[in-house]
């Protein structure tokens, strides 16, 4: 179940965060810095808890792995794009971790991915009687996660928003309408909006 976050993942206020923009857009260097820092940081604590919802991806990669891969991305996105606000970068930071463990799941669980090759019972091969790790997790069950996780893409922008800073940044409903300039009324009306059209679309494809 999809549940509205009840606290913050940083501690940095919207406005630390604006300072460090524009100084890193005026050229400093080490307000960049402090930024790259900062969303290794919220990367870190938001890799963990997507960890919970890939239970075989968390089995092949430490939380760290995964922070570095996605800061990477984020990194090289912030050598390019200007950013404006604190809504553009809890944007652009949800986009990354979310296509980082996408790509997690494909690697491992892929159809050459070893993770569908590799026995963890300790028995011999298959050909022998062993059991395959796809036998202990439902590779149907990373499907939907992973199905989950395109269709928050697919989402109408107003949607896709709210949903991010919800689901992937573990914001408040409170911070989610202050950063978005609107009433929290219309944050709980674009967060259930979300949540419908994603039920929706996984039982489609389903």
């Amino acid at each position: 179940m999809i549940s509205a976050g009840k606290a913050a993942m940083s501690e940095e206020s919207d406005e630390e965060i604006q300072r460090l923009i524009d100084l890193s857009n005026g050229g400093d260097k080490q307000a960049r810095e402090r930024l790259i820092e900062f969303t290794a940081n919220r990367l870190h604590k938001l890799s963990r808890t997507m960890l919970a919802d890939f239970p075989a991806v968390q089995r092949w990669e430490q939380t760290d792995d995964v922070r570095q891969k996605a800061t990477l991305e984020l990194h090289k996105a912030l050598q390019t794009v200007r950013l404006d606000s604190p809504r553009h970068f809890f944007s652009l930071a949800a986009q990354k971790i979310r296509w980082a463990l996408i790509d997690l799941k494909r690697h491992y669980y892929g159809p050459q991915g070893i993770g569908t090759k590799h026995h963890t019972d300790h028995q011999p091969g298959d050909e022998a009687g062993g059991t395959l790790a796809e036998e202990r997790w439902t590779p149907e069950d990373l499907d939907q996660w992973e199905a989950l996780h395109e269709a928050v893409g697919n989402l109408p922008e107003d949607r896709r928003e709210v949903f991010s800073l919800i689901h992937y940044h573990g914001l408040t409903l409170e911070r989610v309408a202050g950063i978005l300039g609107v009433h929290v009324s219309t944050v709980k009306r674009r967060w259930q909006e979300a949540k419908l059209q994603l039920h929706d679309d996984l039982a489609d494809e389903s």
